[in-house]
């Protein structure tokens, strides 16, 4: 197993400048000491997500350089005999310019075709680039919410879709392979000369995602009143959203200008996260001097939304939870009779109030591990009878032609639901004829790398002992341990979900009643989550909807806080 200090001696390998020899030989220490050379970049749940520097624990030239021939091995092997495409996307990140003009370089002087986006552009374009131009996989140079010091390297496959086993395991293993000391014979490896013209898109990709995206059956062609304020938090989205809503008669739709343009500084947010509610201050602050109907916001590579909508004259932000009920039931309305035999995706840590309206509904469930990419790839088994996949991360596909979570036609969908009706109003009919469900998700940051993740994790290692020590009158059903292959469920349907699932760092607590505690480790950030879930033991009527919220509220921060004490 290498060490820190046999990974640096590798990493001194590479073609470094008189400049970049000297900084890491007299920070040496410090660079060991903050996990740069703690191990090989590690690949999550999407992708490559890591800080830029030098480090062969971090993203910079010759990582970005290593993944890009392991792509092109990978996908040379994988397609033989073939002039072989890839479509290369980036978002507003300071280093993206550069790393995507480096990957371009590269696939072209390996002999792959390559096509690249002319302006930072959202995630879900690549994923539907892929399939328009036939492609043999995709590459996105992202970092999704992480904050500035970030970058991320995210590959597709033919399909569109994030790769999953056993392709990502090729590639992982390809990367490994690649050693610093046989990229610095090649030539030309790091060139980031400008693409040809002739290989760079945008207008064909947006014209066709709009011919796509006229023919679902939740759009209306109408003008629409419905007044829109909206912030890309300095990301991709911006010139995306404005011209596809005014294209589909949204006339009232506005630009938070603060945020409007790429900036990989993120200047006026502390996070470009939709998730966290900081990232509406900008957007709350505009609203309360005009008369908005709803907020949204998108990460930088816009692939995920957040929304805030008007509730008696202040604005309510929305959970990722509630976003994913209310664009499922819309699309109950709109879609369900269309499909022969409809099913919906959600990942395991989605409100369990997805899985209660698709079982009244006569709908399948399809529950699937973290990560928008396992969700592609149930939906690639039978796109015809998709009709919705989402996760409590703010990420929705409400469209069978793309193989990632896309903020475009979600927010689309979400603001055709808002222009006919009250979407406070609807998630309160939807509590009362579903059952009110608390989905509470909290955090346990890492900062000693893989060795506190290690021993954070350890306590878990007699599960029921662990929720044994957690004071509940709610009682332990089963336990689905997804790290151990010994350890079998109670319950037959857990039974068949571990076997559909495979193995994971998942462990999952069912209480009765109606209670469930999740805990993994993140796979793009360094912390564990912890995901508890809380259904009202009787149904509600409209009028004690928000007594009973509260009573569950204050259950869940009880158990985080036992659960943290657990933990640490």
């Amino acid at each position: 197993m290498s060490t820190p200090e046999t990974l640096f001696a590798k990493y001194l390998q590479n073609p470094l400048t008189p400049e970049e020899k000297d900084f890491l030989l007299k920070n040496k220490d410090a660079l060991i000491q903050n996990n740069a050379f703690e191990k090989e970049l590690a690949f999550g749940t999407g992708g490559v997500r890591e800080i830029v520097e030098h480090g062969t624990n971090r993203l910079n030239r010759f990582n970005i350089a290593r993944l890009t021939l392991a792509l092109v091995r990978t996908v040379q092997k994988k397609f033989p005999g073939k002039k072989n495409t890839i479509v290369i996307a980036f978002d507003s990140r300071l280093s993206s310019p550069e790393f995507s003009k480096l990957t371009y370089n590269i696939l072209k002087n390996n002999n792959i075709a390559a096509k690249i986006f002319r302006n930072p552009t959202p995630t879900p374009l690549l994923s539907f680039a892929v399939a328009h131009f036939k492609a043999d996989a995709g590459i996105v140079l992202t970092a999704s919410h992480n904050t500035s010091p970030y970058n991320g390297y995210k590959v597709y496959g033919d399909d569109g879709g994030q790769i999953v086993a056993p392709y990502d395991t090729a590639f992982e293993e390809n990367y490994l392979e690649i050693d610093y000391e046989s990229m610095s014979r090649l030539e030309n490896l790091y060139d980031v000369s400008e693409p040809d013209h002739a290989d760079v898109v945008e207008e064909e990709i947006y014209d066709a995602y709009l011919k796509k995206i006229r023919r679902e059956g939740f759009i209306t062609l109408a003008e629409k009143k419905l007044s829109i304020l909206y912030s890309p938090l300095h990301g991709t989205g911006g010139w995306v959203f404005k011209k596809i809503f005014a294209d589909l008669g949204f006339s009232n739709f506005a630009l938070l200008d603060e945020q409007a343009l790429p900036d990989g500084n993120f200047p006026t947010v502390k996070s470009p996260n939709p998730e966290e509610p900081g990232a509406f201050e900008l957007l709350l602050k505009k609203a309360g001097g005009g008369n908005y109907d709803i907020l949204l916001a998108t990460d930088p590579d816009a692939d995920r939304v957040g929304v805030a909508i008007k509730n008696h004259g202040t604005f309510t932000l929305l959970t990722g939870n509630q976003i994913c009920v209310l664009l499922f039931d819309f699309l109950i309305r709109k879609k369900k009779n269309l499909l022969k035999a409809p099913y919906v995706c959600k990942t395991i840590v989605t409100t369990d109030l997805v899985t209660q309206m698709a079982t009244l509904n006569g709908i399948a469930v399809v529950d699937v591990l973290t990560g928008f990419k396992n969700i592609a790839a149930a939906l690639n088994r039978d796109p015809e009878n998709y009709l919705f996949g989402g996760e409590e991360s703010y990420g929705y596909l409400p469209v069978n032609w793309i193989r990632d979570k896309d903020s475009i036609s979600s927010a689309l969908a979400l603001c055709e639901m808002a222009e006919s009706e009250n979407l406070p109003e609807t998630l309160d009919n939807i509590y009362v004829n579903y059952g009110l469900y608390h989905d509470h998700v909290f955090s346990i940051k890492i900062s000693g790398g893989d060795k506190e993740r290690s021993e954070i994790l350890s306590r878990l290692d007699n599960p029921a002992e662990f929720i044994a020590a957690l004071p509940t009158p709610r009682k332990l059903v089963d336990i689905l341990d997804l790290r151990n292959d010994d350890q079998q469920p109670t319950l037959a349907e857990n039974q068949n979900l571990k076997k559909s699932l495979g193995k994971a760092g998942v462990v999952k607590f069912f209480l009765s009643p109606d209670a469930s505690i999740t805990i993994r480790p993140s796979g793009t950030e360094p912390k564990i989550k912890i995901y508890i879930a809380l259904k009202a033991p009787a149904p509600v009527e409209k009028n004690s909807i928000e007594a009973t919220r509260r009573e569950l509220a204050a259950e869940a921060i009880l158990w985080q806080n036992e659960i943290i004490r657990l933990l640490k």
